[in-house]
């Protein structure tokens, strides 16, 4: 710690002091200056994760300046250094400069995101699981001759392979743990607890596969960004590809040019979901060029060992090919040479809890810094990217064509306002599915709704299932031993639904509207020797489901797949000819200057997965609003001409991405308190306007927002446009309970 500097000038000749700045993992606003002892100064570096006292407690934090001088005169001494692999490396550190700087916020919450919370810690658990194995009666035959035979079972079934899991074991002979208990206990089995392989890649079997010919607009597009590998600049390029017009295949051939050059290449994806399907990929062309502990996956899925594994290879330079979700744009790459944003337009990029920063854009960030090309890959681009080529600032590459079929699938729309539907469906859809299914053919219902029905409704009081900490109502959801439950999909509030209205007792509860599961159950019913099945966040919480039910899907055994945004974007279900959009206006309902560059962006990525293959594809979208140019743009497949009227509109009224916006958002569990708040930043932030000078920047709100209670808090909100935002927001201290969103992905 520090105590202020006395008037007493130090001689000429002494030496000039060495001092670190420290930030620790704690919310205190400022670093702290510690001498580096003399036998550190050498090592002490930015970055460095070092020892040092803090109110007299020991604590470790992460020295982000090296100086010769501060406002203290005594400082504590640096005690020690942690190990090499606690560092922050030095291009992440000037990454979290900027991100302090840009998303204004301090540098002590920055630290949070640039490091896996396991790294920064220097704390692991090894995952442990029981193993059972063959104990030492197990071979006495007088011991086997008085087994019953379910006991007998279990050795003849664990004989074959020495020992395994015990949850595996389990599912496999359908016996209880007690006789599992009773057997170890009577020497006829042993249990022990050992710990588990983290290699995400254990049992992945996958064939080797060679790079392919490419089209001549592949090769077209291919061209200049291997160019700017060689020249080793930070060109950003764009590649705006029609849904299955090989966009993977560029990106394997430009990583293996980098990887033939000794760089690393990092995958950007924006969903878990995504990443198997990739890692397929990338295992199957660059297992023989780089090892299998040459990949390395980066997510908020694995393991905190598992993320602890790939962090250290990618650290020393193992990994050289990186593939992950927005958490893996802070990989602490060695020997950068590309980075791949596949998907670039999802707003699953951006960050919603905490600080929210874009992945995209500090990709863009991060190669400009270590001048190594980025390549943002997209069959819908964001409408901020398309401008940005529009004007010079990035390179657009066109792939106007599919790879391996010359026709985009056929779009029908079905105006639903006058069409009597069978729970949600128009005839021809079941027809068309119906037909699909006789030829042996895969069908993909999309439904932008989980749950079984989104509201549940009382006719004689007009009651409506309202969560209790939300402004939102509750979705019904059918669970598997739990029965029917209410779910809030904002704050995961949990209630059981009544067999009568909680306010007259009307017990006639009406169910309204569909989720994915009642149209599961429904397509079960019409289709009964159809194989119908689900993917959504419900379907796929547990580990490795996704990528299970996917692997179904690619063999054939699914014939109807029901699902949400989950298999809407960057999946190629080569034997999906057929896709019916259930209900396409969801989104545009929303009061959200983004909503109808989703449902666009969202309607050309589910068509685009019908007809990858040779078999000829068609979509079918049901919808009460045929004549929105959002609709009539994707059933056109016209990205561009849906484009050019969208940003004529953000132009007009000065939206991103022609003026940049912040949005601050204020919560309080009092609904007065929370508005007061937000009037008087409004009156703070105009008189800091007017005394800056900051012309061009103006103040909208305050305002509620569409949810306006969420978690039990009133939320109000501002709005601030204008070109210096930094300038006016960038040393504002805000009380606790605002939240600022630079660039933000949604107003509601």
């Amino acid at each position: 710690m520090s105590t202020p500097t006395s008037n007493n000038s130090a001689a000429n000749d002494a030496p000039v002091p060495q001092i670190a700045e420290v930030i620790f993992n704690m919310s205190l606003d400022h670093g702290f200056d510690y001498a580096i002892p003399d036998h550190l100064v050498a090592t002490v570096q930015p970055g460095c994760r070092v020892k040092v006292k803090l109110k007299h407690a020991m604590r470790t934090g992460y020295v982000i300046s090296i100086k010769h001088h501060s406002r203290f005169s005594e400082l504590q001494p640096i005690l020690g250094l942690e190990n090499a692999r606690q560092q922050i490396p030095g291009a992440l550190l000037r990454l979290g400069d900027w991100i302090s700087n840009y998303y204004c916020c301090p540098r002590e919450h920055v630290l949070r995101i640039l490091m896996p919370a396991v790294v920064r810690h220097g704390k692991m658990t090894h995952k442990r699981m029981l193993f059972i194995s063959l104990g030492l009666l197990s071979t006495d035959p007088d011991a086997l001759a008085k087994l019953s035979a379910k006991r007998l079972s279990v050795i003849q079934h664990l004989r074959p392979h020495g020992s395994m899991q015990l949850q595996e074991l389990l599912a496999q002979t359908g016996v209880s743990g007690h006789l599992i208990n009773a057997m170890c206990q009577d020497k006829l089995l042993l249990k022990e607890s050992q710990v588990v392989n983290r290699d995400p890649f254990l049992n992945d079997l996958v064939q080797p596969d060679q790079p392919r010919q490419l089209t001549a607009q592949q090769q077209q597009a291919l061209t200049p960004i291997v160019e700017s590998l060689d020249r080793q600049d930070s060109q950003v390029f764009l590649l705006h590809g029609v849904t299955a017009s090989g966009k993977t295949e560029v990106y394997l051939h430009l990583a293996l040019d980098a990887l033939t050059k000794g760089k690393q290449v990092l995958f950007l994806v924006p969903e878990i979901n995504l990443a198997p399907q990739f890692e397929q990929a990338l295992l199957a062309r660059f297992q023989q060029v780089v090892g299998l502990d040459g990949i390395a996956v980066l997510h908020s899925g694995l393991a905190d060992g598992e993320r602890l594994k790939a962090w250290v290879a990618i650290q020393r330079g193992q990994a050289r090919v990186v593939l992950g979700t927005r958490m893996a744009i802070f990989a602490p790459l060695l020997e950068s040479g590309l980075i791949i944003v596949d998907e670039e337009h999802d707003a699953s990029y951006k960050q919603q809890e905490g600080l929210r920063y874009s992945a995209r854009d500090l990709a863009i960030w991060r190669a400009h810094q270590l001048s190594i090309p980025v390549v943002l890959g997209s069959a819908t681009p964001s409408l901020e990217s398309w401008h940005h080529a529009n004007v010079g600032r990035y390179l657009k590459l066109s792939l106007t064509k599919r790879a391996k079929t010359t026709y985009m699938p056929a779009i029908k729309l079905v105006d639903t306002k006058q069409l009597k539907l069978e729970q949600g469906f128009a005839p021809v859809v079941l027809q068309s599915i119906r037909e699909r299914f006789e030829r042996g053919e895969q069908s993909l219902v999309f439904l932008n709704r989980r749950g079984y029905a989104p509201v549940i409704h009382c006719a004689s009081c007009s009651w409506m299932s309202q969560c209790p900490r939300c402004s939102v109502y509750t979705v019904m959801h059918r669970m598997p031993g739990h029965g029917n439950v209410l779910q809030c999909h904002h704050c995961g509030y949990y209630g059981r639904v009544s067999v009568k209205c909680p306010d007259c007792g009307n017990q006639d509860l009406e169910m309204l509207g569909r989720g994915t599961q009642r149209v599961e159950e429904f397509l079960r019913d019409v289709f009964p020797d159809a194989c119908v099945e689900r993917i959504d966040a419900d379907s796929t919480r547990l580990k490795g489901s996704a990528r299970q039910l996917f692997d179904r899907v690619h063999s054939g055994e699914i014939d109807i797949l029901v699902g949400t945004q989950m298999v809407a974007k960057g999946l190629d279900l080569p034997r999906v000819t057929l896709v019916g959009v259930v209900l396409a206006d969801i989104s545009l309902h929303l009061p959200d200057l983004y909503a109808g560059e989703r449902t666009f962006q969202l309607l050309t990525q589910v068509a685009g997965r019908a007809g990858r293959s040779v078999l000829p594809g068609r979509v079918i979208i049901q919808t009460y609003q045929p004549e929105h140019p959002s609709i009539q743009a994707a059933m056109r497949h016209d990205y561009e001409g849906f484009a050019e009227a969208e940003l004529g509109f953000r132009r007009e009224m000065g939206y991103p991405p022609y003026r940049p916006l912040a949005r601050l958002e204020y919560a309080d569990a009092d609904a007065t308190r929370a508005q007061e708040e937000a009037s008087r930043l409004v009156d703070m932030l105009n008189t800091r306007i007017a005394l800056l000078g900051l012309y061009g920047t103006n103040v909208i709100g305050p305002t509620p927002p569409y949810f306006q209670r969420e978690r039990g808090k009133w939320r109000w909100q501002v709005m601030v446009r204008g070109q210096h935002l930094t300038a006016l927001l960038s040393d504002l201290r805000l009380p606790l309970g605002w939240r600022v969103d630079i660039d933000p992905v949604t107003l509601l």
